[in-house]
């Protein structure tokens, strides 16, 4: 039986999440699907909205001030299975969020397809939202958000 690539360990930014993701393919079980989340995610939800979620990441990228993650309960992967009621749990979740921290500015992304194209370390769906640190100059710190594997 073929292994199914519920994640791409390849495309971990560090050692440390890479060994988490092999982990992860050879149990088959996907790290974000509502019954297996909390085996290696440490992170509290944060919010609810619907059948979707916010948590800080356990891996933020370098020069994120925030990094969180906007998961659905609902495995999911491809743009054409979200629908209107899901985005709009994911913008009321990011305005949430920004608002509570009182941030100015930041990025929503979000990754699908083979992981070996996308730069996805996870299969199922699932929107990064970052606000970059400032300098001593007030302005932002590019956050490096990779489409691609590394």
């Amino acid at each position: 039986m073929a292994i199914r690539e519920i994640v791409f360990p390849d495309c971990a930014g560090t050692e440390d999440y890479k060994k988490v993701l092999e982990e992860i393919l050879a149990s088959q079980k996907c790290p974000f699907c509502p019954e297996n989340f909390f085996i290696k995610h440490k992170k509290p939800i944060i919010s609810e909205k619907d059948n979707w979620f916010i948590t800080e990441s356990q891996w933020p990228y370098p020069k994120a001030l925030y990094h969180f993650l906007i998961i659905g309960r609902e495995h999911k992967e491809k743009l054409n299975e979200l629908t209107e009621k899901d985005l709009a749990a994911v913008a009321y979740l990011s305005d949430l969020i920004t608002e509570e921290k009182k941030l100015e500015g930041g990025g929503l992304a979000l990754r699908f397809g083979d992981g070996r194209l996308s730069g996805a370390t996870v299969a199922h769906l699932h929107f990064h939202l970052i606000f970059p640190e400032r300098n001593e100059d007030g302005l932002a710190e590019a956050v490096w958000f990779p489409i691609g594997p590394k």
